[in-house]
C-alpha cells in the first residue's frame, strides 16, 4: 500500500515535498509569473519502492496588477445617542475575495484605519458631537489597491 507521496518540479531528482498517503493536494510558492513547469508526483511504498510519475505540466498566469474599482457609494448616518453607521457599495474585480479598508478621522486627526474584511458596513458609537470623515478603499488578493471614496458626517447633538 502507499504510505507517502512525492512532488518534484520539473524532473528534478529532488522532491518538493514528501506528503501523507491522505493528503492529496500541496501548494507550490515561489514559481516565476508567465513560466511553463512540469510537476510530477510519485507514490511511495512501506519498502521505499516508488510508481512511475504522474506529471501534470502548466504555465503560471501573469501577476494582477489591476486595482479593483473604487466603492460605488458611501454613506454615513447618525442612528442618534452617538451611534454612526457606514455602508458603502461593492467593488469591482477579477480577483476576489474582495477586501474593504475603512479608515477614520475626526476632528482634523489622521486618519486611523478601523477595520479591513470583506463587509460593506460598520457601526460605531462615538462620544463627541463634530465632524467625523470616513474614507474606504478596495484591496484584492493580490494587494492592489483602489483610490479612496470619501464621506463626512457632522454630529451636533448626541
Amino acid at each position: 500500500g502507499v504510505t507517502n507521496y512525492l512532488v518534484f518540479k520539473d524532473n528534478s531528482i529532488t522532491p518538493l515535498a514528501e506528503l501523507g498517503k491522505d493528503i492529496q493536494t500541496y501548494n507550490v510558492t515561489g514559481l516565476a509569473v508567465n513560466t511553463n513547469y512540469s510537476f510530477q508526483v510519485k507514490a511511495k511504498d512501506a519498502a521505499g519502492n516508488l510508481s512511475a510519475p504522474a506529471t501534470v505540466n502548466t504555465t503560471t498566469l501573469a501577476a494582477d496588477s489591476t486595482a479593483p474599482t473604487v466603492p460605488s457609494y458611501l454613506h454615513c448616518v447618525h442612528n442618534g445617542q452617538g451611534n454612526i453607521q457606514v455602508e458603502w457599495g461593492t467593488s469591482q474585480d477579477d480577483d476576489s475575495p474582495i477586501d474593504y479598508e475603512l479608515s477614520r478621522s475626526s476632528f482634523g486627526s489622521l486618519f486611523t484605519v478601523l477595520k479591513k474584511n470583506t463587509n460593506t458596513y460598520y457601526n460605531e458609537k462615538v462620544s463627541s458631537n463634530g465632524t467625523y470623515t470616513y474614507i474606504v478603499r478596495a484591496i484584492d488578493p493580490s494587494g492592489n489597491a483602489s483610490e479612496y471614496k470619501e464621506a463626512s458626517i457632522t454630529i451636533s447633538s448626541l
